[in-house]
């Protein structure tokens, strides 16, 4: 409708060139004050921020947490089985002996995933009920009845990676058992042991590959606000600081626990230390739910997917390196991954703990002025300038941006991000952490980038 009223020419100028700011207040923000108004007034809906779980094209999702048994995981695996993430990666402590055997424990998890199926990839890892000698099974048996099926290599269930998705990977997953003795073999990650040296060509391996991100999944923790005492060593916790692995994922700890982003820094914060607290190893606490892709490490433990909860305590002196904790509640986090963001949500079966993060590259690979993050939440590629979905202000692949774009967007205006009814990822292109509404900062956005044109 907007092109049979203005010719195209008077709508479009050159990049570089000035549109006055009149004439947008005009044909676009004035129609907009008095809804804007009204949904500032009230303010989001904090329970569409929490279920907004659409996501753009280029991502996957997947889940994670620790400490599961059988019936008491009854909840969680009812939630997992209606998530749609593409894998799930089990963080130890597994069966609690709450079925016969090992075997019959796999059938209680395929069983309650109906919908995901029985070739879904329920990926393993042990903990310290199930290590070789353990008090309740033993890894290799449920590795038997619920295999890899994400073409790892290493040993599954004890020390293992994977890519993601296999073709063209947005991230490694790498799987380790550390202080456990599994298949005759005491997994230490000492500095200098064969499996430290197996993890450092492990991370290695991805960033030489050029994959965007790496988590590093596990069952025991070092630092922790609950009541588990820091048992996988300083050596190996300070090698996936160093080496700012992006995530580490761990249970164990009955309870949710996400870190502040940690890195080291040889004047002020050479290793971190366990026991006590180290401000000048924190690049970013955290406090906004979000962190800078490659600025350091977030380690995150989510270990009450069925056994719920450990306390924790906020005056415990290793409570600075953490930005939530929580421990009322069952569940797991889910992840979306993007080739420039990750975004995190606690899915809680039980109580009322709610948290949710992202980490988010600010580089701007093709110099569009949209970051990676923003690129890569909204489904635009970040490598690419211009071309078919490639630019986030343009909407309609013209190579312009225009009043069709503008539009487009104000269609949907203070919509949460999400399936239909929702408003499309497409749409949420500010602020550089994508907010998970389409709102007056992605207007604002658009509208500053009106007469443009990509090259």
């Amino acid at each position: 409708m907007v092109k049979k009223i203005f010719a195209r020419q008077s709508l479009r100028a050159r990049r570089g060139r000035k549109t006055p700011f009149g004439l947008l207040f005009i044909l676009v923000l004035a129609p907009l004050l008095l809804r804007s108004a009204v949904g500032e007034l009230s303010g989001p809906n904090a329970a569409a921020v929490s279920n907004a779980t659409g996501v753009a094209p280029g991502t996957f999702t997947f889940a994670a947490a620790g400490d599961l048994g059988a019936s008491s995981a009854n909840t969680s695996l009812t939630a997992l089985d209606r998530s749609g993430v593409a894998f799930y990666l089990a963080l130890g402590d597994l069966d609690y002996d709450q079925t016969p055997t090992d075997e019959a424990w796999c059938d209680y998890v395929k069983q309650r995933l109906p919908t995901l199926g029985p070739s879904f990839p329920f990926e393993l890892v042990s903990g310290s009920h199930e290590y070789q000698g353990g008090p309740n099974g033993y890894i290799m048996n449920h590795a038997a009845c619920l295999p890899d099926r994400l073409g790892s290599t290493g040993l599954y269930g004890a020390q293992y990676y994977f890519d993601y998705p296999a073709s063209s990977p947005l991230m490694r997953v790498i799987m380790i058992s550390p202080d456990l003795l599994i298949e005759n073999y005491n997994y230490t990650y000492s500095v200098g042991s064969p499996e430290y040296k197996w993890l450092i060509s492990a991370i290695g391996g991805a960033r030489n590959a050029g994959t965007p991100w790496i988590a590093v999944g596990m069952h025991k923790v070092c630092i922790s606000t609950g009541v588990k005492p820091c048992e996988i060593g300083t050596d190996l916790m300070n090698l996936l600081v160093s080496k700012h692995v992006d995530l580490v994922l761990q249970g164990h700890d009955h309870n949710y626990q996400r870190g502040k982003q940690l890195a080291l820094n040889g004047a002020t914060c050479p290793s971190v230390p366990a026991g006590t607290f180290d401000a000048d190893c924190v690049v970013d606490d955290g406090s906004d739910n979000s962190y800078a892709k490659g600025a350091g490490t977030v380690f995150l433990i989510s270990g009450s997917f069925g056994l719920c909860c450990y306390s924790v305590d906020p005056t415990d002196v290793e409570a600075g390196y953490f930005a939530r904790v929580g421990a009322t509640s069952k569940g797991f986090t889910k992840y979306t991954v993007g080739p420039g963001h990750i975004t995190a949500q606690f899915v809680k079966t039980t109580g009322d703990l709610t948290d949710s993060f992202s980490i988010v590259s600010n580089q701007d690979s093709d110099g569009d002025g949209f970051t990676n993050g923003v690129e890569s939440f909204a489904g635009t590629d970040p490598f690419l300038a211009c071309g078919v979905e490639a630019w986030p202000a343009d909407t309609n692949n013209d190579t312009f941006s225009d009043m069709f774009d503008i539009v487009s967007l104000t269609n949907h205006y203070s919509q949460a991000v999400g399936p239909p009814p929702n408003s499309p990822a497409r749409y949420d292109i500010a602020p550089n952490a994508p907010d998970g509404f389409v709102d007056i900062f992605d207007i604002s956005t658009m509208t500053s980038r009106f007469g443009q044109r990509c090259q």
